[in-house]
């Protein structure tokens, strides 16, 4: 059976998060007829998580009303498949008086369904979670492998650059590696050796000679200081040697008289 109202949006309706308040998307229902009303009703299969105002109602000739459909707050959980579905039913009025209670009972026949699903958004991210739609956990669980896939890629890259030997072109251009490249490296210059000069020695005197006679002479020249310190006596002592020594020259001179 053809539409008799028109649905916008047509196929879905999009709540766009964050979802810790109420988020409001609007349905829009028009008649297009010229010379009928028509009667709407908004149903969902999950009546405890919206808020639809106005859930009913009849439509003029070439009107339309817009229908706030409020996704209550709740903990959104990406993994979470999103089985929530809305749906329009539509009749055109009947003449007279429109008692909504009783006339979608009395013209079951007559109502035209139109189903909607529901699509959670997240700001910033790129996949949704709707109903009937592909699983978007495994998109995102791809992506993330495939981004850590490229981040080991640069991290082991990195580590090869660093690792890998300068090139031949490289040690050419630099200065420090010309230094430390061996075939480029200045030779070591030859250290001219000066002949070992042998100890003078006299005519006739070996170098061992001349030694020995060195290690005699050293004995007496460290006696000679201990010579020169015994003979530094007192004024005092040496007037006393002298006036002993004269008075033993005048002993012997009168002995010998």
């Amino acid at each position: 059976m053809a539409s008799i109202a028109d649905l916008d949006p047509s196929t879905e309706l999009r709540f766009q998060g964050p979802f810790d308040h109420v988020v409001t998307s609007i349905l829009k229902i028009t008649n297009p007829s010229s010379d009928r009303e028509v009667c709407f009703k908004v149903k969902t299969t999950a009546p405890k998580r919206y808020c639809v105002r106005p859930n009913s109602g009849v439509i003029k000739p070439h009107a339309s009303v817009d229908v706030q459909v409020m996704l209550q707050p709740f903990q959104y959980d990406p993994n979470e498949k999103n089985r929530h579905k809305f749906m329009v039913q539509t009749m055109f009025a009947p003449e007279g008086d429109v008692d909504l209670e009783t006339v979608w009972k009395a013209n079951q026949s007559e109502i035209i369904d139109t189903k909607l699903k529901c699509v959670f958004e997240m700001p910033g991210a790129d996949s949704t979670s709707s109903a009937g739609s592909p699983r978007p956990v495994e998109a995102n669980a791809n992506e993330g492998l495939r981004q850590r896939a490229n981040a080991s890629s640069a991290v082991t890259q990195a580590a090869s650059d660093e690792t890998r030997p300068v090139s031949t072109q490289q040690a050419s251009s630099s200065p420090v590696a010309k230094a430390q490249t061996p075939s480029e490296s200045p030779r070591p210059r030859p250290v001219a050796v000066s002949p070992k000069k042998e100890p003078a020695t006299s005519a006739g005197v070996s170098p061992s000679s001349g030694a020995e006679s060195a290690a005699a002479t050293k004995p007496a020249a460290d006696a000679a200081p201990v010579a020169q310190q015994q003979m530094k006596l007192p004024p005092f002592v040496w007037i006393a040697l002298l006036v002993i020594l004269a008075g033993w020259i005048t002993g012997q001179v009168l002995f010998r008289e």
